[in-house]
C-alpha cells in the first residue's frame, strides 16, 4: 500500500485523523512530513502504520506481563507498609491505606517502564456539608462525633460521626418509620439486596466466577 494524505490513511486504517495525527507525534512512521505549499501535505503508509502499532502492542503486553509477576510483591509490599502505619484496631483504615499505596506502588511502577504514561488525576479532599438541621435538636450533635472517647475510639467516629454523619440520620429515620409505620429507606427488601450483593459476589468468587441469582425476597416488595 503506497503513502496517502493523512485524512485517506485515517480512513484506510479505520481510525479518526486526530488519533492517526496522536500516533504519528507518539512516533507512528510518516513517509513524507507535511510543509507550506500546494502538494506538500503530509503523507503516511498504512501498511508501515499497522507495523508500527503491532511493535507497541508487543512492548504494552511485555510490560503488562512483567507488572503482573510483580503484582503479589507490590501488593504485598503495600500491606505491610500499612500495618506498620496503622493503629491495628482500625481495620478499616488498614484497607483503605493497603489499597492506596497498592496503587501508588503498581502506577510508580508502570511509570518506570513506560516513560511517557499520563499522570493520573489526583482527586481533591471535599467537605462533606453537615446537615445535623434536619434533626431533631436532641441528637445534631452526634452528626459529628460519636459515643467513643479517647480511649474507646472508633475510625468511622473519628471521620464525623460514622460514614460522613450519616448515622443519626439513618436512625432516626428508622425510629421515625416504625413509629409512623411507612417504609424506612433503605427498606427490608433494599437492605436484603445490598447484602445478597456481596454474599453472592463472594461465593461466585470461590466457584470460578459462576453466576448468581439474587433471590426473589430481594428484588420486591410483597
Amino acid at each position: 500500500m503506497t503513502a496517502r494524505p493523512v485524512p485517506e490513511a485515517a480512513r484506510a486504517l479505520g481510525v479518526s485523523t486526530s488519533t492517526l495525527r496522536r500516533w504519528m507525534q507518539a512516533g507512528a512512521p510518516v513517509a513524507r512530513r507535511g510543509r507550506r505549499g500546494r502538494g506538500c501535505r503530509a503523507l503516511v503508509d498504512p501498511v508501515a502504520v499497522l507495523a508500527w502499532r503491532e511493535g507497541e502492542r508487543g512492548d504494552v503486553d511485555a510490560t503488562l506481563r512483567e507488572l503482573a509477576g510483580r503484582l503479589p510483591e507490590l501488593i504485598g509490599d503495600a500491606m505491610a507498609e500499612a500495618f506498620r502505619m496503622a493503629d491495628k484496631r482500625n481495620g478499616a483504615w488498614v484497607a483503605v491505606a493497603g489499597w492506596q499505596l497498592a496503587v501508588s506502588g503498581i502506577l510508580d511502577h508502570l511509570g518506570e517502564r513506560v516513560p511517557d504514561l499520563p499522570e493520573p488525576e489526583v482527586p481533591e479532599r471535599v467537605e462533606v456539608p453537615d446537615y445535623a438541621h434536619l434533626l431533631p435538636e436532641e441528637i445534631r450533635s452526634f452528626t459529628g462525633r460519636g459515643v467513643y472517647d479517647d480511649e474507646n475510639e472508633h475510625l468511622s467516629f473519628t471521620q464525623g460521626g460514622g460514614h460522613g454523619g450519616s448515622h443519626p440520620h439513618l436512625v432516626h429515620n428508622f425510629i421515625r418509620a416504625v413509629r409512623e409505620g411507612y417504609n424506612a429507606y433503605p427498606n427490608a427488601v433494599e437492605s436484603a439486596n445490598i447484602t445478597c450483593v456481596g454474599i453472592l459476589a463472594h461465593e461466585s468468587a470461590i466457584e470460578g466466577g459462576v453466576s448468581k441469582e439474587m433471590p426473589a425476597f430481594t428484588l420486591e416488595l410483597d
